[in-house]
């Protein structure tokens, strides 16, 4: 027979939720593996349930304009989100509703370390944001290293074209997105204690 995996990302009495969309309402996952057994009994079923959904929301911040960008819930795919504007609580209102909209479980935040990893003035402003943020967010949030995500941006940006304008207007979650694929390329490779 041949066998059939499925990956479930969050399972509870009443529904199981597949990776790719689909939502089964069953009586847990033993009712939903009896029925997929009886209707298509040539298939063998194994079942692989991620209880860690981790949506993650990178941050390239800047006092006057920050980029976002995602990933889904497994983190294979990354995508520039957008860049919000104004003061920190402008910034920090729309943030909130980013979180919610988009059920984001981790913030990453990009702190931008000098080459010898110290923190300036620049990493200071970012981490007394991130200060500011922890008591509005509920949450967790880690800090990662973004230098040079602007030029990789800038860069990424010219190799496909973008106008000077268009490089100025997204280059902000383009950065984001750049710390976010760096951060959980790091994850998927730290060995596992």
């Amino acid at each position: 027979r041949d066998t059939v995996f499925f990956v479930i990302l969050a399972s509870n009495s009443s529904c199981i939720r597949i990776v790719d969309g689909y939502s089964f309402f069953f009586n847990g996952l033993q009712h939903f593996s009896q029925q997929l057994m009886h209707q298509c009994p040539i298939f063998n079923f194994q079942f692989l349930i991620l209880n860690s959904i981790m949506r993650t929301l990178a941050i390239d911040w800047g006092a006057k304009k920050s980029g976002l960008a995602v990933c889904d819930e497994l983190g294979l795919t990354v995508r520039p989100l957008a860049t919000v504007r104004g003061n920190a609580e402008n910034q920090l209102r729309e943030l909130q509703e980013i979180i919610h909209s988009e059920e984001i479980a981790r913030i990453v935040v990009g702190v931008p370390l000098s080459a010898d990893g110290l923190t300036g003035d620049a990493a200071n402003r970012v981490l007394a944001f991130i200060e500011t943020l922890k008591s509005q967010v509920s949450c967790p949030i880690v800090t990662w290293n973004e230098r040079l995500t602007s030029f990789a941006a800038d860069e990424w940006m010219r190799e496909r074209g973008y106008s000077f304008k268009e490089r100025q207007r997204r280059s902000d979650e383009i950065a984001a997105a750049i710390l976010l694929e760096d951060f959980l390329s790091s994850a998927l490779n730290r060995p596992q204690s």
